[in-house]
């Protein structure tokens, strides 16, 4: 479930990555649907953490298939997705300060 919901998530953060031609209205909508994503994806941070957790129990517990490369991969994974959200909140605001100074 975690993995579908990162698949899901990094499909969403790809689409905002390339917004163009928009209206100020529609770049504000996006902000606030980015915001959202955002704070989910930061929500999940406690779930990425407890799966290392697991993982490294098993591990210690001499269980035999630790799906640790699976574990870690996930955790790269959520890793770049909140680092891609950070900076496409960055580009969102500099283009919402841009179109803003076009209307004045």
């Amino acid at each position: 479930m975690f993995e579908n919901w990162l698949n899901q998530t990094e499909d969403e953060l790809w689409k905002l990555e390339f917004i163009k031609d928009i209206q100020l209205s529609q770049l504000e909508e996006k902000i606030k649907y980015h915001a959202n994503l955002q704070s989910e994806i930061k929500s999940r941070n406690s779930r990425v953490s407890s799966i290392i957790q697991i993982c490294d129990r098993l591990k210690n517990d001499g269980c035999e298939q630790v799906p640790l490369n699976l574990a870690s991969d996930l955790e790269n994974r959520w890793h770049q997705a909140w680092l891609n959200s950070v900076e496409i909140q960055c580009k969102l605001e500099e283009r919402l300060k841009f179109l803003r100074t076009l209307e004045q």
